[in-house]
């Protein structure tokens, strides 16, 4: 553990959250870590299921012109988070399930600050995404709109996010939405159907290019853009 974490670490909120929602066996790991700023709420055994082994951590590094201090679990549904590896949700994370909700995500996720999951029917994430800042994603509308004789309009809809997404900050993907795998997601879209085309740059439900790749490897000035394509290429074959 770096000495950020170790400075910032709610040592009685980790240990209370692992050893209510999790197996004792699990627990004793302490697979996951909460930062002193994470409010709990609603949060019961078995809520967080960690099916791999994977490692959990809320409410660390993150930046964002808006993101708030406080992160926030309320959890009265369940989240699975799959792999053996690291799922991070940065500084201000909000997550939000209820009741029959599933946050269902695959190996290595990772989102910087100000993230919020509203969650009344089923978000689904691949494996090895990487978001932005400032990004909300939900499956309902939250509240309950008829017609005039008394019809419901706006029932809870699934959203669905491949493999290998990467989406930019400020991005609002709302319930319906479908991302394809090896996408990237521009700042600032809305999402809001079915994206039909993986390995494509998106704003929002718009396409703006096929046939890409991309890096975790950061835009650095020196660094050489042909080495970190051939990683790159290595690595999605």
């Amino acid at each position: 553990m770096d000495i950020y974490k170790l400075t910032h670490l709610g040592i009685l909120k980790t240990l209370w959250i692992n050893f209510k929602v999790l197996p004792l066996s699990q627990a004793v790991r302490f697979p996951i870590l909460l930062a002193r700023n994470v409010r709990i709420g609603a949060c019961g055994k078995g809520c967080i299921s960690l099916p791999d082994g994977g490692k959990m951590q809320v409410g660390f590094h993150g930046y964002g012109g808006s993101v708030p201090q406080k992160s926030q679990l309320y959890i009265r549904g369940k989240i699975v988070l799959r792999g053996k590896g690291f799922h991070v949700f940065g500084l201000g994370t909000v997550i939000k399930i209820d009741r029959s909700g599933i946050l269902d995500i695959g190996n290595n996720f990772s989102c910087h600050g100000g993230n919020t999951f509203l969650v009344n029917k089923s978000i689904v994430i691949g494996e090895d995404n990487m978001w932005s800042f400032d990004i909300v994603t939900m499956d309902t509308d939250a509240h309950m709109m008829f017609d005039g004789e008394g019809n419901f309009l706006n029932p809870n809809k699934e959203v669905r996010i491949g493999n290998g997404v990467w989406v930019g900050c400020r991005n609002t993907i709302l319930k319906g939405a479908s991302i394809p795998d090896g996408c990237v997601m521009g700042s600032g879209g809305i999402v809001t159907k079915k994206l039909e085309k993986s390995g494509s740059v998106y704003c929002g439900n718009r396409l703006v290019r096929e046939g890409v790749i991309w890096s975790r490897k950061r835009n650095l000035e020196g660094t050489d853009p042909e080495e970190v394509y051939q990683k790159a290429i290595s690595q999605n074959r």
